[in-house]
């Protein structure tokens, strides 16, 4: 339903967010940087959020005091630190903010910018993890329009959407690990907001129309109990294959409130597989290659043509291959969401560390279902102890 703020409508707009292929309520970077291709070979501390029965293959007890993830993409590294230095100096703190962002993308039209910043102290160990979450993601753009019902000629479209809440994740191994179950349990509390504003007249009434477009009563909140489960088999032959499965909001759980914007969509009940292998190919180096198949039921829709299409398979087929140096240096390639992948990474007692690239395909916009590319980056530290 729309909502009207001052002579116009601010409508829902096209951005959101990549659910369907990024379900995960946390995002891990070694991930990220395998294609998102990651329920099978899960050993750490997001295996709550890829599948549950990963915690199986955990090593060590560890206390992640400071799980940090921090990405943005191409788009607002141009917006923010674009043009002359001085200018670089001045936008880049204001596009820490969704006003800033949104002035800085009034003067420079063609952008998309997106945010996320992820905060995931923990304890993990072989069998359970306990922690708590939070995690805020944004996207911003500015279009041109004709349809003045909303804009008279330039609307921002932005997406902003805050995740917190305490988790607890529990695995059962059988038969020695060749079976592996496990679930996870996150009191979520999301808190939502996807909209248009216009912004076609100057700095302060555009300023003013945002304000009152992103005040916090025009936000959906709610709370649900959100289960994920998930399985693992592991054949003990060589290469030791794994097939896995992991489903999202098991019991379909709706956000509850009281707010009269009403509650944040419900999270889809959707069921990803995968495969992968590890062969030994040194002394200390081993290769992992996993293939990964979202939302095998056809839960999440895209627009085409002004039509409602089930997510093609280009885009739900994730591969990513993982080369592991002597278990603490890392390089990982990979293919989601029909782009390349990449990262590196780091690991000790106290330290791990995950620098990736990654890239969405945020609007498909014809028959191929390809889109302009948002290409991100992404930086996760995570520092604690472990024995």
């Amino acid at each position: 339903m729309p909502l009207f703020l001052g002579s116009r409508a601010s409508l829902a707009s096209q951005l959101g967010f990549e659910d369907a292929i990024f379900p995960e309520l946390a995002v891990s970077g070694r991930a990220l940087a395998l294609g998102g291709a990651y329920i099978s070979k899960v050993d750490d501390s997001s295996a709550p959020f890829y599948n549950p029965a990963g915690l199986g293959s955990v090593r060590d007890i560890k206390f992640h005091l400071s799980n940090l993830h921090a990405e943005t993409n191409m788009g607002w590294m141009k917006v923010a630190t674009g043009g002359k230095i001085t200018d670089a100096i001045t936008n880049l703190p204001t596009a820490l903010t969704m006003v800033g962002q949104m002035k800085n993308l009034k003067s420079k039209p063609g952008n998309t910018t997106s945010t996320r910043y992820q905060f995931i102290p923990n304890i993990t160990a072989r069998f359970f993890s306990v922690g708590a979450l939070f995690s805020r993601k944004t996207r911003m753009r500015v279009k041109s329009t004709n349809d003045t019902d909303v804009c008279a000629t330039k609307c921002v479209e932005f997406a902003d959407r805050t995740d917190f809440g305490l988790y607890g994740s529990m695995n059962l191994s059988l038969f020695g690990g060749i079976i592996k179950g496990g679930a996870t349990a996150t009191y979520l509390t999301r808190n939502e907001l996807d909209g248009t504003s216009d912004v076609s007249g100057s700095d302060i009434g555009a300023t003013n129309d945002f304000n009152t477009a992103i005040g916090e009563g025009n936000y959906k909140k709610g709370s649900a109990l959100i289960i994920t489960g998930g399985a693992k088999l592991t054949l003990p032959i060589s290469w030791l294959p794994i097939f896995s499965a992991t489903i999202h909001n098991a019991i379909g759980k709706n956000f509850e409130t009281t707010r009269r914007a009403g509650p944040p969509d419900k999270i889809k009940t959707s069921i990803d597989v995968g495969f992968s292998v590890t062969p030994k190919i040194g002394s200390k180096t081993r290769m992992s290659i996993e293939v990964n198949y979202k939302d095998l039921t056809n839960q999440h829709k895209v627009i085409v043509e002004s039509e409602e299409k089930p997510l093609p398979v280009i885009r739900r087929v994730l591969v990513g291959v993982e080369l592991d140096f002597s278990r603490s240096f890392f390089l990982r390639f990979g293919y989601g969401d029909s782009y390349g992948t990449a990262g590196l990474g780091f690991k000790s007692k106290t330290v791990d560390f995950d620098l990736t690239t990654y890239s969405v395909n945020p609007e498909p916009s014809d028959q191929n279902f390809r889109g302009d590319e948002d290409r991100r980056i992404s930086l996760s530290l995570s520092t604690g102890f472990g024995f």
